[in-house]
């Protein structure tokens, strides 16, 4: 099954639909109840995966066969095993790491450093513009 890619737009419109649990730019999570709902109406007469998709408000056209069907049979897997139709698992995002009390300091000693070597490359400055010795008090 090729990989579905979401604009931006497409993207916004399934997190806004109640039957979605997570969306991001190449992925789509759908709730217990959109699976429930797929799988109670798809065997119906005349019923396609593409019209229950329709169905729960989701633009039939967005998603190739080939994603419909795997879903179908991703929900039908999930409806079988000992566990039955879970709730879905939403991916947690990552947190940045937190920077240790070492990292801070090491920082600010690089800040020191590089504003030391700012002052110095201004005052040689000065000094090759007017051939002088900046006084103490000129920062340049």
């Amino acid at each position: 099954m090729s990989r579905t890619y979401f604009t931006d737009d497409q993207e916004a419109d399934l997190r806004i639909n109640p039957y979605t649990a997570y969306a991001a730019k190449n992925k789509v999570i759908f709730t217990l109840a959109f699976k429930k709902l797929v799988l109670e109406n798809v065997d119906k007469p005349g019923m396609t995966t593409r019209k229950c998709f329709a169905l729960a408000g989701y633009d039939a056209d967005l998603y190739p066969n080939s994603f419909l069907h795997g879903m179908l049979t991703k929900f039908r897997r999930e409806a079988a095993s000992p566990g039955g139709l879970k709730e879905p698992v939403i991916p947690t995002p990552k947190v940045p790491k937190k920077h240790s009390e070492a990292e801070y300091k090491a920082l600010e000693k690089r800040v020191e450093i590089l504003e030391q070597e700012m002052e110095f490359l201004k005052k040689s400055q000065y000094l090759k513009r007017t051939g002088k010795i900046p006084p103490a008090s000129t920062s340049g």
